[in-house]
């Protein structure tokens, strides 16, 4: 990103490849931005990357380093671990 306020992310990083998050994955890929998807079940991950919702995918929290936004979306129960892991 360049920093600039409003400025629209060139890499986002989707936690959570469900409903929601495979949406937005989706969505974000339209408007240009590349996704890296990471979900706990790589099979989610291989069927989000199948279906084009994301460039790239992994199971590993470690992929959002270096993305310019990071969207969690996994369920509220979850979100506190999620946040310990990375």
């Amino acid at each position: 990103m360049n920093g600039s306020p409003g400025a629209f992310p060139r890499t986002a990083a989707v936690v959570g490849l469900g409903l929601i998050g495979g949406s937005l994955a989706l969505l974000l890929r339209r408007v240009g931005a590349r996704v890296l998807g990471i979900d706990t079940n790589a099979a989610v991950v291989d069927q989000a990357r199948r279906r084009g919702a994301i460039d790239d995918g992994s199971t590993d929290l470690d992929v959002v380093v270096g993305a310019d936004l990071v969207i969690v979306a996994v369920p509220l129960d979850q979100v506190a671990r999620v946040g310990i892991a990375a």
